[in-house]
């Protein structure tokens, strides 16, 4: 029976997989495995943005806001009260004025960079109504406008169910062991196609639509109801 994978198991797999690892080196090129480890954070986004899977859990986080800060890193702005590795995949916010969180509050919207940058052309104070979560390193909150009294944010946003790092202080990816072949071959086919090696257009395919088919199966047999007999039929009917 196999564990969850750090991602820098699943980097050298997938490496393997397209031929830039062979079985008889001793070790994955750092460069190599770095820029695999970019690509599978743009493979989970990619499957968070339509499905919560299982090794996810999404919670609501209630943020106080500092008059006159517009800017927040996470989690350092907010320790204790966020995940040590900060938001994954924000889904909804919104903006409850005061220091006592009552109620759902005024819904904000969550925007990209874009849109963001046009934003701040037009600065403005007031009870914030757009926010944007850059995931760059340092990962940074922005609000807009900028807070003029005192309110709390209420973030709904996916992260990891658990967070702890493997020996490089990287972050597991907490697959279960039923998702690891997925995230090896989606990573594969990503990574295959230009960021490590060029493979040929028809691998490429191959490898997408085999990861496609993996999910698929996953997904399907996640959404089952689980009863003490087996599966039952969706909605229990």
């Amino acid at each position: 029976m196999t564990n969850p994978l750090p991602a820098s198991t699943i980097a050298e797999k997938a490496l393997q997989r397209i031929g830039a690892f062979s079985i008889n080196d001793t070790a994955a090129q750092k460069v190599e495995i770095d820029r695999a480890l970019e690509w599978l954070d743009v493979v989970i986004d990619s499957l968070l943005e339509k499905y919560t899977p299982p090794w996810m859990t999404q919670r609501d986080y209630l943020l106080p806001l500092t008059i006159g800060k517009a800017s927040y890193l996470l989690p350092d702005d907010f320790v204790h009260l966020l995940p040590v590795d900060g938001v994954q995949y924000p889904k909804s916010a919104s903006l409850i004025v005061g220091t006592a969180p009552t109620g759902r509050g005024n819904t904000m919207t969550l925007v990209r960079r874009s849109a963001w940058e046009l934003a701040i052309n037009d600065p403005q104070i007031g009870d914030p109504s757009i926010i944007y979560v850059d995931r760059l390193e340092p990962s940074t909150m922005y609000l807009h406008p900028t807070p003029a009294r005192d309110a709390v944010l209420r973030l709904t946003a996916s992260t990891y169910a658990l967070d702890p790092s493997d020996e490089q202080g990287r972050v597991l990816t907490q697959l279960p062991r039923a998702w690891n072949r997925w995230a090896i071959m989606a990573l594969a086919a990503e990574i295959g196609a230009g960021p490590v090696r060029k493979l040929p257009e028809v691998e490429i395919v191959r490898l997408a639509r085999y990861a496609e088919d993996l999910k698929r199966q996953l997904v399907a047999v996640h959404s089952r109801e689980h009863a003490s007999t087996g599966f039952t039929r969706p909605w229990g009917i």
